[in-house]
């Protein structure tokens, strides 16, 4: 037995005074232990964040660990903790520190020589949002982990079965400091949502991926900071060039680079369409097909050869969120594709006409009017279609043209 044990732990920014108490069951394999602050700052652990190349710090713990012995040459073992004021950064995660009030799990994990697995039993609690995982990796090889190694050899499965929120608290109870801009909405109702994905890295084409999201009685009472009402007007759009210096502009008819819809040759959307995202007229923001296919082929390629966003989602992104490329804009940036296309917030053709007037074709130029006039010398009703699949080539990368 440990019983308040105090531990001083240092990391140069924060000094750390904790106690530490618990139990170790050697006879029946298990083991609990409390780690609590007590000078009322954070616990952090510098050996941990080193490892993990991200800050951790939370102001206690509760944790347990249960061995359940081996059943038919599988090792059942069982982890459970209790988190409060959790706060974790790393920079693929979000630009911001994390911080969840309350993050509870108890995960059940089957393992043999060559499989991982954790158990559909695992729950997972973020704040009020729980959800039950499954994850399963074959041809494990723990020693000198390598990340690519880790990703091409063994079938991968990760499921979240059908879980069900409560809309009211959902977004409010998303983690503070990286979704920003989504946990200010007010909503009544009930989300449904699963996932199931697997892949065989030996047969990457074979790859599945299903993400479901679903409505029940939802209705949203204030958008908070998302203001979809100027989608309908004219509106200030701002971005960064290459040089992280500020461009703004107006969108609309007070702009005299502003082109609408009708004016821009049909040649031209059109092969953006074609480019950017055949079914943009027809599906609800996401292409699942297309975002297999890229998994698929960035596997296969081992780098980053081809994306899955829809004309939907590159809107989103440019309009509403940041630059950051990280898990939680991503996540804002479903939730918020989600909202415009389920809730009919903007039409196609408009939607269409604000990406053709913000979007860069080339270093500091902005909107197809820019577009047409510096390649081609001509209005955007004027494009014909060599010089129309000309700029849709340029999209995916605007920044490899350079000006003359």
């Amino acid at each position: 037995r440990i019983g308040g044990e105090m531990l001083i732990v240092s990391d140069k920014r924060i000094l750390s005074d904790i106690s530490i108490s618990g139990l170790l069951d050697r006879r029946y394999r298990t083991m609990q232990m409390n780690i609590l602050s007590q000078n009322g700052l954070p616990v952090v652990f510098p050996m941990l964040e080193q490892a993990l190349d991200a800050a951790v710090s939370f102001d206690s713990i509760s944790l347990s660990y249960n061995n359940h012995g081996y059943y038919n040459d599988t090792l059942k073992l069982t982890l459970t903790y209790d988190l409060y004021n959790f706060r974790f950064f790393h920079r693929k995660i979000s630009s911001t520190p994390m911080v969840v009030s309350k993050f509870t799990s108890k995960v059940d994990l089957s393992l043999t020589p060559e499989i991982f697995q954790v158990d559909s039993s695992t729950a997972i609690s973020v704040n009020s949002i729980s959800f039950h995982p499954y994850l399963k990796k074959e041809k494990m090889d723990l020693p000198g982990f390598n990340l690519e190694k880790f990703i091409k050899t063994g079938r991968l499965e990760v499921k979240i079965l059908p879980t069900n929120w409560d809309a009211s608290t959902f977004f409010s109870d998303l983690p503070e400091g990286v979704f920003t801009i989504i946990r200010g909405i007010k909503a009544k109702g009930r989300l449904h949502y699963s996932l199931n994905f697997e892949m065989d890295p030996e047969k990457p084409d074979s790859l599945i991926f299903v993400s479901s999201f679903k409505p029940e009685e939802f209705r949203v009472i204030t958008y908070g900071s998302l203001n979809f009402k100027k989608l309908d007007s004219s509106f200030l759009y701002e971005t960064f060039d290459k040089y992280d210096s500020l461009v703004s502009f107006r969108v609309g008819p007070e702009n005299p680079d502003f082109v609408p819809l009708e004016n821009i040759s049909a040649v031209l959307v059109t092969s953006v369409l074609t480019s950017e995202d055949g079914s943009f007229m027809y599906h609800r923001g996401f292409n699942e097909e297309s975002f297999r296919k890229a998994i698929a082929d960035n596997i296969i390629n081992w780098r980053f050869v081809r994306g899955g966003s829809t004309i939907t989602m590159q809107f989103v992104k440019n309009i509403f969120l940041n630059r950051n490329k990280d898990i939680a804009r991503k996540i804002q940036e479903a939730m918020i594709v989600w909202l415009l296309e389920n809730h009919r917030l903007c039409s196609k053709e408009r939607m269409l006409e604000i990406y053709l007037n913000v979007i860069e074709w080339g270093p500091g130029i902005y909107g197809i009017s820019q577009a047409s006039e510096f390649y081609f010398k001509k209005k955007p009703s004027e494009l014909n279609l060599q010089e129309s699949i000309f700029l849709a080539a340029i999209i995916p990368k605007p920044r490899y043209y350079y000006t003359y």
